[in-house]
């Protein structure tokens, strides 16, 4: 069978193109039509398109493809797409099947911060929501002063994920440096050493250079902290993917721009090991300092995404569908 891409465009009931939409290519077998298999997932750029790159043509009597779109509720929109074989010059940008949570930064009017594959919504205080080649040609921008985004709790992200071997892939731009946060949230107040997770650079390390910090319910017993040797503030963009594999600091890796980069011990204190779910929201821009959100990241963050469990392929495919990459 030739291998072709499959493409279209998202359109809602008034026919405008829908923007980040999540699309779903099945192969149905006509033998048994309640036996579908999902294959790939992606989303639509700005102008609505999606594609799916090299897929053999369906046969016209056993199995042929089906494309689904819908929104980050579930709600399906209609959708029309091309024949297999027409190969369009679009950028495919397909999440790779360990993503559990996905915020593109995509254009918004008010202050949604859009979460497409769970439905756990963040909100944009102060964030400027600047377009450029960007993922799907927006990003969240902070001023390091208040700018922040509120994720909510993520559920069980702290029990369940950050215990096992999970994922965070976010592209950053800045020129500062400074102590700034990324992504960050603490349980409880001031005091007593409480358990966080907070992603950002120059706090332990120097300007610039990125950092990741976990300490669990046990205080200092189970507190792990690395950064960077390189620096990464000179205003380009760079797809950071950290990824934990263990419990224990020499487990965490670092990726730039899909290059493994070389890390720094700060903290390595026990085993990462006694987690509960965190009592307060999940900041982008800044971290939860004291009781309150401090540490402002004066960057433009885009395209944030949590995995679980992702593999060394899925750290390449998450750069790949960067439009700048």
């Amino acid at each position: 069978m030739a291998q072709d891409d499959i493409q279209g465009q998202v359109v809602d009931a008034q026919g405008n193109p829908v923007s980040g939409a999540i699309v779903e290519l099945t192969k149905s077998y006509q033998s048994s039509p309640t036996g579908q298999e999902a294959v790939q997932r992606t989303t639509t750029d700005s102008n609505g398109n999606y594609i799916f790159e090299g897929h053999p043509d369906g046969d016209g009597t056993t199995q042929e493809w089906h494309v689904s779109a819908y929104n980050h509720d579930g709600t399906a929109y209609v959708n029309s797409f091309n024949n297999p074989g027409v190969t369009a010059e679009l950028p495919s940008n397909a999440i790779p099947d360990s993503a559990i949570l996905h915020y593109p930064f995509g254009g918004r009017s008010g202050s949604t911060l859009v979460e497409q594959l769970d439905g756990q919504d963040g909100t944009a205080n102060g964030l400027t929501n600047v377009s450029g080649n960007y993922y799907v040609g927006h990003a969240e921008s902070g001023d390091g002063t208040d700018d922040h985004g509120e994720l909510t709790t993520w559920g069980t992200f702290g029990s369940t994920y950050l215990t096992s071997d999970f994922g965070i892939a976010f592209t950053v731009e800045g020129a500062n440096g400074s102590t700034e946060g990324f992504v960050g949230t603490r349980n409880g107040a001031a005091g007593n050493n409480p358990q966080r997770f907070e992603l950002g650079w120059g706090n332990y390390a120097n300007a610039g250079e990125l950092e990741f910090h976990l300490r669990d319910g046990d205080s200092q017993d189970g507190d792990i902290a690395v950064n960077t040797d390189a620096a990464f503030n000179d205003g380009n963009k760079y797809r950071v993917f950290w990824r934990k594999t263990g419990n224990t600091a020499s487990d965490v890796e670092c990726y730039v721009n899909n290059t493994s980069e070389s890390l720094t011990t700060v903290l390595d204190r026990g085993t990462f090991d006694n987690v509960s779910d965190f009592d307060n929201p999940l900041y982008t821009h800044a971290h939860y300092v004291d009781g309150s959100v401090s540490r402002f990241g004066d960057v433009t963050l885009d395209n944030l995404l949590v995995y679980d469990s992702p593999t060394i392929s899925d750290i390449q495919a998450d750069y790949d569908i960067q439009p700048w990459s």
